[in-house]
């Protein structure tokens, strides 16, 4: 300012003649290139903003090397890059690499430079940046059924650096496990940055599924469960198309699979089991294990021969039906005695059970738990059973018989003892014949009654006790129509309808009045009846009128003559109840019969199972063997019982240690199975 002044007196000093112009004063900043209007977060302004050095008029002035600065006025940006720049010749500071970061929205920049009034730029709206992480935002973790959709579709969220939502982002989803899909794989993220897959429906799997989302280098990972759905199907597991003989106990416990509607097992579910064809289910009532199979205890096959069906229910399903075959063995006739059994299939006779004294009739001494033909070659019409012998009638009447001959049962006119059929003496045709313990007797085609071997208590009624070798009449005469044997007496019905018994009386199983044995035939009385069948047994008979009653005498021990007591009684006493019958047996202590209509009911002593009703309990009136299957015939030993059902089958229970059931097996059997085939 010194030489200034300088000049100007000069000027004066040679007569103001001279004249000088003033140079511009630097008075403010202002802004010459305005900072782009839009920026990202963390990226310099596409526009570097330049500010001019102007004097008060707003001219620009040279001025050089001014250091302007920039600062954030107003928002909530935050400057990056160099926020100073220093002056040109020509006055003008330019920016190289300004920007925002920071938390979106409006900012305004201002410039200062010491001396000179600042400038601000025009607004400056913060954007998000380049995303620089990718988030899950929703959808994972999720619990879902197997095969089923995603409630909730899976998002992401991609953000700057500054955690901005960053809009525009291509995002790629892909199921990487599970084998679910996707309704749509791609999107965009929109102005919050969030991108939504289309929905994700899992795999038909029980398990772990992912899905991944990806942008560039960034990922995430989604987790949903697939968990079992509801019950759908319900299908055979295991147990299916067997088949074992009548009333047996399958080998294999029926199994069902439940599963949802993508065949994963449902766990903890219950069905039931339950049976239509006689058989019987234990635990009907199953829950499903963590396979999703369900089976009840056991399925026992009920008496009916041929296909048997037991169906396994869950609500809402369709019902399952799981089917086994029942095997019978069809025969024309049973007979028992001892410890063994006999039948009759067509012509073949079948034995089974003790053989210890040939009674099985094979050629051996051999135990058999399976039938086994009697060797020979008879054909034969009917067979019957003695405690030690087998007697039977051939096709052309003869008689055989074979086994025990201690005292003469075979009656071929020794006493020795044969392992297969010896022809019975005496020239004889016969109609039938009956086995006792250790004496036979036989009706002839004229209808006259003979009896042969032990003799004790008068038991072949020819007024004598002498064993016979031979068949001998029996005392009296008369047409016979039927015979029974006992342990120690005999019985027959005369035409029309006449009942005698002989030999011993104790017990009062003659059902004459006394306990004294008869030598000969004393005819059994009950007024105004006459009689069908007769059956003796250890020390009881009973019988059957023509009208279908039922009577039973002798001992009453064990309840066998099922009046509902234990008392001895000598005379006929009517079994309890009012049904009428069409068959019955007497066993050693036990005794059966079966009504009119097919139905089997036995009573007495139940050792060894004998009466078939499950238990061991003694019955002292007639109770049920089986349900669900009628009965053609009936016969009872000492501690066994056979049947025969009105379609052919043979079935025994009780005892079984010498094989005498005939199921191949040696164990007791409570209630009814089948005889096995041949």
């Amino acid at each position: 300012m010194a030489r200034r002044s300088l000049v100007w007196l000069m000027a004066a000093l040679v007569g103001g003649c001279t004249s000088e112009t003033v140079a511009p004063v630097p008075a403010v900043l202002g802004v010459a290139i305005q900072p782009s209007p839009a920026a990202r977060s963390g990226v310099p302004f596409e526009r570097q903003p330049a500010i001019q050095v102007r004097d008060a008029a707003g001219a620009a002035v040279a001025a050089r090397s001014v250091l302007v600065t920039a600062t954030v006025q107003t928002g909530a940006g935050r400057l990056i890059g160099t926020s100073t720049a220093r002056t040109d010749d020509n006055g003008l500071a330019t920016f190289v690499d300004l920007g925002l970061s920071g938390t979106l929205g409006s900012n305004v920049i201002q410039f200062a430079a010491t001396g000179l009034a600042s400038a601000t730029a025009e607004p400056v709206t913060l954007g998000a940046g380049e995303a620089t992480t990718l988030e899950s935002a929703a959808g994972n973790g999720q619990v879902a059924p197997a095969g089923t959709a995603l409630a909730v579709r899976p998002a992401v969220r991609a953000k700057d650096a500054e955690g901005n939502p960053v809009p525009g982002v291509a995002i790629a989803f892909e199921v990487v496990a599970g084998g679910g899909g996707l309704a749509a794989a791609t999107a965009t993220t929109g102005t919050d940055g969030v991108a939504t897959s289309g929905e994700w429906t899992l795999g038909p799997v029980v398990g772990l599924n992912r899905l991944r989302a990806s942008a560039g280098s960034f990922t995430v990972e989604f987790g949903a469960t697939g968990t079992v759905g509801a019950a759908a199907k319900l299908t055979l597991a295991e147990g299916g198309d067997q088949s074992a003989i009548i009333g047996a106990l399958l080998p294999v416990a029926p199994a069902v699979l439940l599963t949802d509607a993508f065949d994963n097992p449902v766990a903890g579910a219950q069905v039931t089991f339950g049976t239509a064809d006689g058989g019987t289910v234990t635990g009907g009532t199953a829950q499903t294990d963590a396979s999703g199979v369900a089976r009840p205890g056991s399925w026992t096959l009920g008496l009916g021969a041929g296909a048997q069906v037991i169906t396994a229910t869950r609500a809402g399903l369709p019902a399952v039906a799981i089917t086994a075959t029942a095997l019978a063995f069809e025969v024309g006739a049973l007979a028992v005695g001892g410890v063994s059994t006999c039948a009759l299939a067509g012509s073949t006779g079948y034995c089974w059970g003790d053989n210890g004294l040939g009674q099985l009739g094979d050629g051996t001494q051999l135990d058999r738990s399976v039938p086994t033909a009697v060797g020979g070659g008879v054909q034969f019409a009917s067979i019957v059973v003695g405690a030690g012998h087998a007697c039977g009638v051939a096709t052309d009447g003869t008689g055989y018989c074979w086994g025990d001959n201690f005292a003469g049962q075979l009656g071929d006119g020794s006493t020795g003892a044969s392992l297969a059929p010896k022809a019975i003496g005496g020239g004889h045709q016969w109609a039938s014949l009956v086995a006792g313990d250790f004496h036979t007797c036989g009706i002839d085609l004229a209808g006259a009654a003979w009896c042969w071997g032990g003799n004790g208590n008068g038991r072949l009624g020819d007024g004598t006790v002498l064993s016979r070798v031979l068949p001998v009449a029996v005392a009296g005469g008369g047409v016979y129509t039927a015979l029974a044997a006992g342990n120690a007496h005999t019985c027959g019905i005369q035409d029309p309808g006449r009942l005698f018994c002989w030999g011993a009386g104790a017990n009062g199983r003659l059902g004459i009045g006394t306990t004294t044995e008869q030598r000969v035939p004393v005819e059994v009385v009950i007024a105004g009846a006459t009689f069908g069948q007769v059956a003796t047994g250890g020390a009881h008979t009973c019988a059957r009128t023509g009208a279908g009653a039922l009577f039973c005498w002798g001992t009453g021990a064990n309840g066998v003559l099922g009046n509902g007591d234990a008392v001895q009684r000598t005379l006929p006493t009517p079994v309890a109840g009012t049904d009428t019958y069409s068959a019955v047996a007497a066993g050693s202590a036990h005794s059966c019969a079966i009504r009119t209509g097919g139905g089997l009911f036995c009573w007495g002593s139940n050792g060894s199972g004998r009466l078939g009703d499950g238990t061991p309990t003694t019955r002292l009136v007639p109770t049920a063997v089986a349900t669900g299957v009628g009965f053609a015939s009936v016969v009872a030993a000492f501690e066994h019982t056979c049947a025969r059902t009105i379609a052919g089958a043979a079935v025994c229970w009780g005892g079984g240690s010498q094989g005498q059931i005939g199921d191949g097996g040696s164990i007791l059997r409570p209630r009814p199975i089948g005889v096995a085939r041949p």
